[in-house]
């Protein structure tokens, strides 16, 4: 039973071997000359390149009038004052998180 098994595995293996040669006679293995190949390629056959077309002009960048600001957004001044009071507080969340973080690491090298 297993030489049977080896036999038909050997005769498949051959067989296989033989279709890929026979494959290589029959011109399916010619790929430098084939058609797909032979367009794609950027080099003509008597060795020059084609020179490269030169690049559109860009189209010209439409020019927008300035928008005129209207005199609720131009009194920033409530708003000034808020920021300068965040920055405040922020400011001192930095120090505090910057002790606390101090202080742990005084107490992690005990």
């Amino acid at each position: 039973m297993k030489t049977t098994a080896r036999k038909l595995m050997s005769f498949a293996v051959i067989g296989l071997a033989a279709g890929t040669l026979a494959a290589c006679e029959t011109g399916l293995g010619d790929y430098q000359d084939a058609p797909p190949y032979s367009q794609s390629r950027t080099a003509t056959h008597d060795g020059m390149v084609k020179p490269a077309e030169p690049m559109p002009e860009p189209a010209p960048m439409p020019v927008c009038p300035p928008v005129p600001e209207c005199p609720a957004c131009a009194d920033t001044s409530s708003l000034e004052g808020r920021i300068a009071t965040l920055e405040a507080e922020l400011a001192a969340c930095r120090e505090a998180s910057t002790r606390v973080r101090d202080a742990m690491q005084t107490e992690l090298k005990k």
